[in-house]
């Protein structure tokens, strides 16, 4: 699911969710994100995820070491135990798994990179973040949006997040964008908007309202590849409620 521009905003409207491309919306930030946070196999954001939440069924968790390596062993050891491990006949089953960071790790990542001019990475997505929301919403200018949850998300081998429905009013609307470039949709790792699915290809924006529509969700189980790379943000409206 990924349609033309024109037709997104009428398909948010309606279904309370749809994707696009960023360089039709903003190509300035699209370059941004192809010049300086462009994951691939050969060069990618790994080494920063240190932290990581993993749930199953009698078990919510987030736990963090100092290396990615240290963190894969730990997953690979929950993965282990909480899909194969049987009790009373159940076998309990991993509900999520993905590793996270925030925008100071990557602004401190790129600063290695001497191109790199941003001096305030937090506020430079929050700021393209919020007019994608004004657009998408209606929202004037100067309406003022909370970024508080903006983050980095990683979803590699094993990762996912089960199919699951979050209620309404819980959060207003979640923005994930990808940062994967030539991504195999084959690996698994597809955002679930109800029967569609989103391909985690740089430059691909999707927009889920939650203020009104209780949308089923999810990611696939990636299975192979490098990893599905990309800013999640869940913006709330400060003052008012979204309309």
């Amino acid at each position: 699911m990924n349609i033309n521009f024109n037709d997104a905003k009428d398909s948010f409207l309606k279904n309370g969710y749809c994707s696009f491309n960023l360089k039709d919306f903003d190509l300035e930030f699209f370059e941004f994100i192809k010049n300086f946070l462009n994951c691939s196999e050969e060069k990618n954001l790994s080494e920063i995820f240190l932290k990581a939440r993993f749930d199953a069924n009698d078990l919510q968790t987030t736990f963090q070491y100092k290396t990615f390596e240290e963190m894969e062993n730990f997953k690979k050891s929950l993965i282990e135990k909480y899909d194969w491990y049987q009790k009373d006949g159940i076998t309990p089953n991993t509900t999520q798994c993905w590793y996270y960071c925030h925008t100071i790790d990557v602004h401190d990542y790129l600063k290695k990179n001497s191109n790199y001019k941003i001096s305030n990475l937090n506020k430079y997505i929050s700021d393209k973040i919020n007019n994608i929301v004004k657009y998408f919403y209606d929202l004037s200018d100067t309406a003022k949006i909370n970024n508080n949850e903006l983050m980095f998300s990683l979803y590699n081998k094993d990762c996912r997040f089960t199919q699951h429905q979050d209620g309404v009013g819980v959060n207003y609307c979640s923005i994930i964008i990808y940062l994967n470039e030539n991504y195999k949709a084959e690996n698994g790792g597809l955002l679930l908007l109800n029967d569609e699915n989103v391909v985690p290809e740089i430059g691909n924006v999707a927009i889920m309202d939650l203020s009104k529509h209780n949308i089923r969700h999810g990611v696939s189980k990636v299975t192979g590849g490098p990893g599905r790379f990309a800013i999640l943000c869940f913006p709330i409206l400060e003052g008012e409620k979204l309309v």
